[in-house]
């Protein structure tokens, strides 16, 4: 293993854990005009076990990826016209979200309370975004954005926080897979 360039090895953690982000957003339920997937769970994965630069890049790959063609959105679908549709908006949340928790994982990295806060906050701001360009692609009030679009979200995206950082911090207490997303 020492013999692997780092930047190769670098290129491999980031590629399964967008593999990992693929899979999670095409688990879906839908309920009206934004369906509930996993891709957050995957998201914070991605910054929890890589870090907030690698995992930012894993994020922005699975977006290029589904801007490209690829099936890797909710409901299989993908291409430019899934993100300049009612839910591109919280797409390209997803990257804010992954900066704002990642920097409270580079900075905080052994507090829970804090991580967790980050990451809240991150969703906010991927919500903000996401509520912003429906309500601008839909020409629909925000009281109807935020009732059909955030509100019935909450509580699946507050599980989907906490399913996280449990994962990653039994994954960090394995020293070989610990080791494995260190190098």
């Amino acid at each position: 293993m020492q013999h692997i360039n780092t930047r190769t090895f670098d290129m491999i953690k980031i590629s399964m854990l967008t593999a990992i982000v693929c899979v999670c957003s095409i688990i879906t339920v839908s309920i009206g005009p934004v369906p509930i997937n996993m891709a957050l769970l995957g998201i914070f994965l991605s910054v929890g076990l890589l870090g907030m630069f690698k995992g930012f890049l894993s994020v922005l790959l699975f977006i290029a990826l589904g801007a490209f063609g690829l099936p890797v959105f909710a409901g299989f679908k993908g291409g430019f016209s899934v993100l300049a549709g009612p839910t591109g908006g919280y797409i390209t949340g997803y990257l804010f979200a992954a900066a704002v928790a990642g920097l409270g994982i580079r900075l905080f990295k052994n507090k829970e309370v804090i991580i967790i806060l980050f990451m809240t906050a991150g969703l906010l701001t991927c919500y903000l975004f996401g509520t912003a360009w429906f309500v601008i692609s839909t020409n629909s009030e925000v009281s109807y954005a935020l009732g059909v679009c955030v509100v019935p979200f909450v509580p699946f995206d507050a599980v989907k926080i906490l399913i996280s950082r449990l994962v990653c911090r039994q994954v960090f207490k394995n020293r070989y897979i610990r080791g494995f997303l260190e190098v």
